[in-house]
């Protein structure tokens, strides 16, 4: 597994074939955990492409030992989050959280950023229902 960091942003997670054949996770940018980045950022009069050094995941990644120990990668699966900044804190949240939400700007938000992350990260988002806050 190789996973990638500092550029502030998600870029693409592969799978990719080793030249011996094994399975690798190619993660080049998990984007940023928890970021201050953007402090005053506002959803509700902001683009949301603006927000895309709000974004990060979480990488989930099986592996499989076979009996002769080889180990090989099962599907991983992205689950995103969003920072959100609030007066007194920094609060990050899962996409989906976002998107349950109350609140239809927040509910706008969650579906470009999910698209925008989907576009990125390719096959390995989790659907909605596999998301946890």
């Amino acid at each position: 597994m190789l996973l990638g960091h500092h550029p502030h942003v998600l870029q693409p997670v592969r799978v990719r074939t080793t030249s011996d054949g094994r399975s690798a996770v190619v993660a080049f940018s998990l984007g940023n955990f928890v970021s201050n980045m953007a402090e005053r950022y506002d959803p509700a009069s902001e683009a949301a492409d603006r927000g895309q050094t709000r974004d990060g995941l979480v990488l989930q990644v099986t592996l499989q030992v076979d009996g002769d120990g080889t180990r090989r990668v099962l599907t991983p699966t992205a689950v995103p989050l969003w920072t959100d900044n609030v007066p007194d804190r920094i609060r990050v949240r899962t996409l989906e959280s976002l998107r349950a939400s109350s609140d239809p700007t927040l509910v706008r938000l969650a579906e470009a950023r999910r698209s925008n992350v989907r576009s990125i990260v390719g096959a390995v988002l989790a659907e909605e229902s596999e998301d946890t806050d």
